[in-house]
């Protein structure tokens, strides 16, 4: 027997597109160990909830290149293909001038969304269900950015989101297990 869920009035369900400014996929390159000042955020630089910039290699990229994808502090970027597909990272503190890799996604959010709930969402059972069905392809699972634009969440007011990131999470960030 399944129980019901009791969502208060003022809580709604949305989908990430709704509450989002950008989805979109990272830049097409080869990574190079040359110090070109921009760095080349992978899949594989993301362990643990952490990044470890000292590790992220360089890439080549142009200046008109750089506006579009530019890592900046509250994006969230998701593996979109192989073993971790799904899998998410919050972008927080100084981070050095880097741009995201082509195998991931990155959310722009509203600022009306505290990145972190939506963040500590992507962790959820809910999200890894709905990304579980929304995988695609026999041999390497994916996700493309509408199908994660498509996922749906319930969302509460702003104050709220910010109740519930410091309650669940006061150090900042789910620990890794």
């Amino acid at each position: 027997m399944t129980e019901a869920i009791i969502i208060p009035n003022n809580w709604q369900k949305v989908k990430v597109e709704d509450i989002s400014l950008r989805i979109h996929y990272g830049y097409t390159v080869s990574s190079v160990k040359k110090n070109t000042g921009t760095k080349l955020l992978r899949i594989t630089d993301i362990q643990n909830y952490k990044v470890n910039w000292d590790e992220v290699p360089f890439c080549e990229i142009s200046a008109h290149d750089i506006e579009k994808y530019l890592l900046k502090e509250n994006d969230i970027v998701f593996a979109r293909t192989g073993a971790t597909v799904g899998k998410s990272f919050l972008i927080q503190g100084n981070i050095p001038q880097s741009v995201f890799a082509s195998y991931l996604i990155r959310i722009q959010l509203s600022k009306h969304i505290n990145p972190q709930y939506l963040f500590y969402f992507f962790q959820s059972a809910d999200y890894w269900k709905q990304i579980g069905i929304k995988a695609m392809g026999i041999g390497q699972p994916n996700v493309n950015a509408t199908s994660l634009s498509n996922i749906s969440l319930l969302l509460c007011s702003l104050a709220e989101q910010n109740q519930i990131v410091d309650i669940m999470y006061p150090s900042g960030q789910p620990q890794s297990e």
